[in-house]
């Protein structure tokens, strides 16, 4: 019997140590913003994409054609959707897009927030050292597991109270 635990346990251990942290990216394809920090998204994927799986939402879009050509316009390569966005969206309190949320292997949310400080407000850039809160953030999860929720100021598009379809009823 000690061994069937012995190997359950293990099993346990080597599914935990399979999966991958997550980042849940809400984007807008027609968002300055978030084209603009496209070029960030990229070069994160390319550092992380073997450790961290890409998400990204599209909650206010309904046009697949749109949302195709953002992704291949701004070199995005993880898994996007629009079905059931808004909704998860507004499960997870997002409220800008674009804005990253983080978890760790075990599904803990790590990080919420913008992708760099490369905004100071909408339309306007920060002309100070360019700090990579969501690099910065995906390396502390991947190193420390057990890293407390650290939360900053998304600067981009306000996601809606309410679907712009649904509020037209």
């Amino acid at each position: 019997m000690n061994r069937v635990l012995v190997l359950i346990c293990l099993f346990c251990v080597l599914e935990l140590s399979a999966q991958k942290a997550k980042v849940v990216i809400l984007m807008a394809e027609d968002c300055p913003v978030s084209l603009s920090q496209s070029v960030e998204l990229n070069a994160l994927e390319n550092e992380f994409a073997d450790r961290i799986d890409f998400t990204y939402l599209f909650p206010i879009s309904a046009d697949y054609e749109a949302v195709t050509v953002f992704m291949d316009r701004a070199g995005l390569h993880g898994t996007w959707s629009i079905e059931g966005a808004f909704e998860r969206a507004k499960e997870l309190k997002a409220t800008t897009m674009p804005e990253a949320l983080l978890f760790s292997r075990s599904g803990q949310l790590t990080y919420q927030g913008r992708i760099d400080n490369s905004f100071s407000k909408i339309g306007q850039r920060n002309r100070g050292e360019r700090i990579r809160d969501l690099q910065l953030a995906m390396q502390r999860t991947l190193d420390d597991p057990g890293t407390f929720l650290v939360r900053t100021q998304a600067v981009g598009c306000l996601l809606p109270l309410q679907k712009i379809e649904e509020s037209n009823k």
